[in-house]
């Protein structure tokens, strides 16, 4: 009897260890969050979702229970629950002809026995022709602009359950001659149940400082604070997903996004999410707003997978997103 209660014993024991080092890390991310108060931000272009599977699910959910490469910049940590090479790429089309575009390449290593994901991605926004005038009004010309970041992350696993991940980015940006250059870094927890019906994720993004300003003006990048969690409920085919991030700014209020992934089968999912913060934003004084709603669809075929999405903007249109991604083992 005994050795039954020990056999029992040593996988909870283990998922109380998973649950109690999240929770602590969680803390200390909140107590640094929250003392970022009344700051100006740079790089906002870091809150884009490049992804179109999470566009089409409401935003950066840090919880998820069919993990791939692509969700690299919402979580690193799921990149060590996923070990097959896969490569990608996404674009999306923005009001006023913003383009917005990302590729990654993931490769799984051993490193003195270690399993360890690694991963290389670039992330985009391009902000087109503008043009270029005086004081008075008077066209000098045309200019572009952009933002770009480019990053390298890394996962494994610290027991069954739990897994950790960090992404160091390198950032960009140029607005006609004025540039501007940072450092940013993520680091999330993942924890998957035993069932694998259950997720829990926490993560920090956008953590780090400038290394060269505009016009010598200092800014902070946009610190996030995440926790998150989805479910598979029995006999119920669809996944559902809500993530609370707390912006930093003071006293604690939070955003969140709510997802459902539904399941038509192997191939084919059906994806409606909805952003809070989007929705206060934009929604206007008519009866029906649909800012913040978005939609998706994603099939896989074999090796290949295609995601759409299509996010509402409410009267200023919206973003149509795809991605198209191909893993090998």
């Amino acid at each position: 009897m005994n050795s039954n209660r020990n056999i029992l014993a040593k996988p909870f024991m283990r998922t109380g260890r998973a649950i109690l080092i999240a929770g602590g890390v969680l803390l200390l991310l909140i107590e640094q969050g929250s003392a970022q108060n009344s700051r100006k931000e740079a790089f906002r272009f870091l809150e884009t979702v490049s992804d179109a599977r999470l566009s089409a699910l409401g935003g950066h959910h840090v919880a998820l229970l069919d993990v791939y490469s692509g969700s690299y910049r919402s979580n690193p940590a799921f990149l060590a629950s996923y070990s097959p090479g896969s490569a990608g790429l996404s674009s999306g089309r923005l009001p006023a002809g913003i383009t917005l575009a990302g590729v990654h390449y993931q490769k799984a290593f051993s490193i003195q026995g270690q399993g360890v994901n690694l991963l290389t991605g670039v992330h985009s926004l391009l902000y087109g022709k503008m043009d270029l005038r005086s004081e008075t009004g008077e066209t000098l010309g045309e200019f572009r602009s952009h933002d770009l970041e480019w990053s390298i992350a890394g996962a494994t696993r610290l027991t069954d359950r739990l897994s950790v991940g960090t992404t160091v980015s390198l950032l960009g940006s140029q607005y006609d001659q004025y540039r501007s250059s940072a450092l940013s870094i993520r680091a999330g927890l993942y924890w998957l149940s035993e069932t694998e019906q259950t997720a829990l994720g926490a993560v920090i993004r956008n953590a780090g400082f400038q290394m060269s300003e505009y016009l010598s003006v200092k800014e902070q990048l946009p610190l996030r604070i995440s926790v998150g969690i989805t479910h598979k409920p029995a006999y119920f085919p669809a996944r559902l997903m809500v993530t609370v991030v707390d912006d930093g700014y003071g006293d604690f209020r939070p955003d969140w996004l709510s997802g459902i992934e539904f399941l038509l089968g192997d191939p084919v999912r059906f994806r409606l999410g909805y952003n809070y913060r989007t929705h206060s934003d934009l929604k206007s004084d008519s009866r029906i707003d649909l800012s913040g709603v978005q939609t998706g669809l994603g099939i896989q075929v074999k090796e290949w997978t295609i995601d759409l999405s299509r996010s509402s903007w409410g009267r200023l249109g919206g973003i149509f997103q795809i991605g198209i991604s191909r893993t090998s083992n």
